[in-house]
Protein backbone atom coordinates (compact mmCIF):
# COMPACT_ATOMS: atom_id res chain seq x y z
CA UNK A 1 0.00 0.00 0.00
CA UNK A 2 0.79 3.50 -0.73
CA UNK A 3 0.26 6.46 0.55
CA UNK A 4 1.25 10.16 -0.31
CA UNK A 5 1.64 13.20 2.29
CA UNK A 6 2.56 16.68 2.40
CA UNK A 7 6.05 16.53 3.51
CA UNK A 8 8.51 18.69 6.29
CA UNK A 9 7.76 21.45 3.62
CA UNK A 10 11.47 22.96 2.07
CA UNK A 11 8.03 24.37 -0.53
CA UNK A 12 4.77 24.82 -0.37
CA UNK A 13 4.22 22.04 -2.68
CA UNK A 14 6.36 18.99 -1.22
CA UNK A 15 4.64 15.71 -1.34
CA UNK A 16 6.39 12.83 -0.17
CA UNK A 17 4.97 9.17 -1.22
CA UNK A 18 6.05 6.30 1.11
CA UNK A 19 5.78 2.49 0.54
CA UNK A 20 3.45 1.57 3.65
CA UNK A 21 5.58 -2.34 4.42
CA UNK A 22 9.07 0.37 3.99
CA UNK A 23 10.64 -1.68 1.64
CA UNK A 24 14.14 -0.92 1.27
CA UNK A 25 14.94 -0.62 -2.26
CA UNK A 26 12.40 0.70 -4.87
CA UNK A 27 13.89 -2.39 -8.16
CA UNK A 28 12.37 -4.89 -5.05
CA UNK A 29 8.86 -3.49 -5.71
CA UNK A 30 5.85 -6.08 -6.93
CA UNK A 31 3.96 -5.22 -9.62
CA UNK A 32 0.86 -4.38 -7.33
CA UNK A 33 3.39 -1.72 -5.87
CA UNK A 34 4.52 -0.80 -9.65
CA UNK A 35 0.70 -0.50 -10.44
CA UNK A 36 -0.66 1.68 -7.02
CA UNK A 37 2.16 3.89 -7.56
CA UNK A 38 1.49 4.46 -11.48
CA UNK A 39 -2.27 5.33 -10.64
CA UNK A 40 -1.78 7.28 -7.36
CA UNK A 41 0.57 9.42 -9.42
CA UNK A 42 -1.84 9.66 -12.56
CA UNK A 43 -4.42 10.40 -10.07
CA UNK A 44 -2.07 13.13 -8.43
CA UNK A 45 -0.98 15.22 -11.65
CA UNK A 46 -4.12 15.28 -12.82
CA UNK A 47 -5.28 17.06 -10.05
CA UNK A 48 -2.43 19.61 -10.13
CA UNK A 49 -2.95 20.18 -13.40
CA UNK A 50 -6.60 20.76 -12.98
CA UNK A 51 -6.04 23.25 -9.43
CA UNK A 52 -2.57 24.83 -10.33
CA UNK A 53 -2.15 24.79 -13.81
CA UNK A 54 -0.01 22.12 -14.83
CA UNK A 55 2.67 23.25 -12.95
CA UNK A 56 6.45 22.42 -13.39
CA UNK A 57 7.80 19.24 -11.06
CA UNK A 58 10.68 17.89 -9.90
CA UNK A 59 10.34 14.33 -8.95
CA UNK A 60 12.94 12.40 -6.97
CA UNK A 61 13.23 8.84 -6.32
CA UNK A 62 15.38 7.82 -3.06
CA UNK A 63 16.36 4.43 -2.81
CA UNK A 64 18.29 1.78 -1.02
CA UNK A 65 22.59 2.45 -1.98
CA UNK A 66 23.99 -0.77 -3.72
CA UNK A 67 25.42 -2.55 -0.66
CA UNK A 68 27.44 -5.02 -2.94
CA UNK A 69 29.76 -1.67 -3.45
CA UNK A 70 30.72 -0.97 -0.08
CA UNK A 71 34.39 -0.12 1.00
CA UNK A 72 34.40 -1.12 4.23
CA UNK A 73 33.46 -4.73 6.17
CA UNK A 74 29.52 -4.33 8.15
CA UNK A 75 29.13 -0.94 6.32
CA UNK A 76 25.46 -0.76 4.91
CA UNK A 77 24.86 -4.22 7.35
CA UNK A 78 21.68 -2.23 8.77
CA UNK A 79 20.46 -0.66 5.75
CA UNK A 80 17.23 -3.03 5.69
CA UNK A 81 16.46 -1.77 9.42
CA UNK A 82 17.33 2.11 8.12
CA UNK A 83 16.03 3.00 5.42
CA UNK A 84 13.37 2.45 2.74
CA UNK A 85 12.34 3.93 -0.70
CA UNK A 86 10.04 6.67 -1.24
CA UNK A 87 9.19 9.25 -3.74
CA UNK A 88 9.21 12.68 -3.53
CA UNK A 89 7.75 15.45 -5.39
CA UNK A 90 8.53 19.56 -5.59
CA UNK A 91 6.46 21.62 -7.82
CA UNK A 92 7.94 24.75 -9.60
CA UNK A 93 11.30 23.62 -8.40
CA UNK A 94 12.21 26.91 -9.80
CA UNK A 95 11.11 29.23 -7.80
CA UNK A 96 11.59 27.63 -4.45
CA UNK A 97 12.37 30.65 -2.07
CA UNK A 98 15.88 30.35 0.04
CA UNK A 99 17.98 32.35 2.18
CA UNK A 100 21.19 31.48 2.36
CA UNK A 101 20.61 28.01 1.48
CA UNK A 102 17.87 27.31 3.86
CA UNK A 103 14.34 26.76 2.18
CA UNK A 104 11.77 28.95 2.81
CA UNK A 105 7.96 28.11 2.62
CA UNK A 106 5.48 31.36 2.11
CA UNK A 107 2.42 28.67 2.67
CA UNK A 108 1.99 27.44 6.01
CA UNK A 109 1.95 23.56 5.71
CA UNK A 110 -1.52 23.13 6.64
CA UNK A 111 -2.70 25.66 4.29
CA UNK A 112 -0.53 23.90 1.07
CA UNK A 113 -2.31 20.17 2.68
CA UNK A 114 -5.72 21.91 2.53
CA UNK A 115 -5.34 23.13 -0.81
CA UNK A 116 -4.55 19.69 -2.42
CA UNK A 117 -7.16 17.78 -0.32
CA UNK A 118 -9.73 19.95 -2.05
CA UNK A 119 -8.47 19.86 -5.34
CA UNK A 120 -8.37 15.80 -5.33
CA UNK A 121 -10.95 14.22 -6.85
CA UNK A 122 -13.10 12.14 -4.47
CA UNK A 123 -12.78 8.60 -4.49
CA UNK A 124 -9.51 8.57 -6.53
Amino acid sequence: MLRGRPGQSTTQTLTIVNHTANEVRFNLATEDVVADLASLLKSYFRTLAGSLGDPPFEMTLYTAPNVGVKILPGEWSTIADDYHWHLEVTLDPYRRARIGGIYVSEMPPEEAAKTLRDAWPRGA
